[in-house]
């Protein structure tokens, strides 16, 4: 029976791409696009895996992952964690110079190990990856098997 993943994302372009990608492997795909409507599908009928964006109106992916790991149900659904750098580190960085790769990644690094920190410090479990965006294909299937624990 194949397996049944939800993707939880208010980018409708990562959404689109994700899905067909999942489809043409042979999974069954869902999507809700805030976390409140993503929260509401988790909660009816939990997948097998979760593709969660951290960034999002309604219900941001941090407080939905906290909340599911609460939840007896839906505490062992894997996540696979979304971010989009900009997004992340926009409010850090200065607007009056050119940036490199690098000095960007730097910054993302240290505002995830803060995500992940908080979440341990809280006694809370880690999603088991965190992928920046843009995604591609090999990258979505090697944490889709990581997650699930595909050999």
């Amino acid at each position: 029976m194949p397996k049944t993943v939800l993707i939880v994302d208010d980018d409708r372009g990562i959404v689109d791409f994700l899905s067909n990608v999942l489809k043409h492997e042979g999974y069954v795909v869902e999507a809700a696009y805030d976390g409140a409507q993503g929260w509401d599908k988790l909660r009816f009928s939990p997948p097998d895996l979760l593709i969660l964006d951290l960034m999002m109106p309604r219900m941001n992916g941090l407080t939905m992952f906290k909340k599911m790991k609460k939840e007896e149900s839906l505490r062992d659904v894997p996540v696979i964690m979304l971010t989009a750098i900009d997004n992340v580190i926009e409010e850090d960085k200065p607007k009056d110079r050119d940036w490199t790769i690098g000095e960007i990644k730097d910054p993302f690094h240290e505002k995830l190990e803060k995500i992940l920190g908080s979440l341990k410090a809280q006694g809370e479990t880690s999603p088991e990856v965190f992928l920046e965006k843009p995604v591609n294909r090999e990258q979505v299937m090697e944490a889709i098997e990581k997650a699930l624990g595909i050999p």
